[in-house]
């Protein structure tokens, strides 16, 4: 093939690379794939005539199908295009890093998020570390460019080690995440400061769930000074964040025995979750209930008894009403709570046989196993 015929076919290529993007923007799904194809036959003959000038828009092609393929849900077909467009990019980085970089580390990063959407976390954890490697280097030179693109790999390797349950990879992340957020609020606050709040919020969340309750005190008052500010323009964004953080900064103080703080701090949880209940009561009347048992064990911890009785038996009756809506949700936490009614305010054990009866239906659950265990305690006593 001579210069006049292939730069036809190369032109041909571009247009049907070009349409199939076209209808997938579309969703016209199978003209899409039927593009792609065609145009990927051309730039395959057109690579063997000459690899160097050619052979990455077959990877373009490949990128092209393998979103496509992504889109329609096709993991098996979108996987092997990804990997196959990967492996051509990777021998054109090697050759020529400057140049292929940016985009290796894009495709690499679309695999890693497929891996994810399918809960292949240990694929999706090397893809993403080889991502952040390209991006590391990239930022060197350019650090305004390639930070958002760091912090977006870096949020999403911090959720698969939580799946995990990786802490200290994760707290790593998490760290990683907030050195580039300190820098990119100064130059643009509106932008970044409520994703700074959110990795704020998820490092807190982290220390609190491995109950290192001192550093999640810590930063969940760093979180909630934010959260509090930004809501003060769009409280309805913010107000449910502020009100998860007060409800575990209650728990914290409440381990701590600083009982005052914790009443201050899940009365303010409880003002805004009463809010959101009275419009969308299945949604928020669990969280609700939540935060009056929470407020009885505080109250229990002061020898408050009537107190405590009064928030026991609100938290109670929430989840009695949420339990005939779904039994599945909330039989549990329904249960937990007659139980506690017999361990902590003396009523009558033969209330326990109707939690017992709820739990054996749950002998799967690690929960449910526990909370029998208590209900045997009881009796024994």
């Amino acid at each position: 093939m001579h210069s006049l015929d292939t730069v036809i076919e190369y032109s041909v290529a571009s247009t049907l690379n070009d349409l199939g993007d076209t209808y997938r923007v579309r969703r016209e799904y199978q003209l899409s794939e039927k593009s792609y194809r065609e145009a990927l036959k051309f730039r395959k003959r057109l690579a063997k005539i000459n690899p160097k000038k050619y052979t990455s828009a077959i990877a373009e092609t490949l990128n092209g199908l393998a979103t496509l393929y992504r889109e329609q849900n096709d993991y098996d077909n979108a996987v092997d295009c990804y990997r196959e467009a990967i492996m051509i990019r990777r021998d054109l980085f090697r050759e020529d890093m400057e140049s292929y970089a940016p985009v290796m580390a894009i495709t690499i990063n679309n695999l890693a998020n497929l891996y994810k959407k399918y809960k292949k976390y240990k694929m999706a954890e090397i893809f993403y570390n080889e991502a952040l490697d390209i991006y590391r280097d990239l930022m060197i030179k350019d650090t305004d460019t390639y930070s958002v693109y760091m912090i977006n790999v870096l949020d999403s390797l911090s959720n698969v080690y939580r799946k995990n349950n990786q802490f200290e990879k994760t707290r790593k992340s998490y760290i990683e995440s907030l050195s580039i957020y300190k820098t990119l609020v100064i130059s643009q606050p509106e932008v970044y400061k409520p994703k700074l709040s959110n990795v704020l919020t998820g490092l807190a969340t982290l220390y609190f769930d491995v109950n290192k309750f001192e550093k999640a005190k810590e930063v969940y008052l760093l979180a909630l000074e934010l959260k509090v500010d930004l809501s003060k323009k769009e409280p309805r964004l913010y107000e449910q964040d502020i009100a998860m953080i007060l409800n575990n900064l209650g728990s914290i103080y409440g381990t701590q025995g600083d009982y005052n703080n914790a009443i201050d701090a899940y009365r303010s949880s409880l003002t805004r979750y009463i809010t959101f209940a009275e419009n969308r009561p299945m949604a928020y009347g669990h969280y609700v209930a939540t935060v009056f048992k929470n407020l009885a064990a505080v109250h229990v911890n002061q020898d408050q008894m009537e107190k405590a009785r009064i928030f026991h038996a609100k938290s109670l009756d929430i989840y009695r009403s949420l339990s005939d809506y779904n039994l599945e949700a909330y039989n549990i936490e329904l249960a937990s709570s007659i139980i506690d009614g017999v361990d902590y305010f003396g009523q009558h054990t033969i209330t326990l046989y109707e939690a017992e009866s709820i739990l054996n239906t749950y002998s799967w659950d690690s929960r449910a196993e526990n909370l029998l265990d208590i209900i045997a305690d009881l009796r024994q006593r």
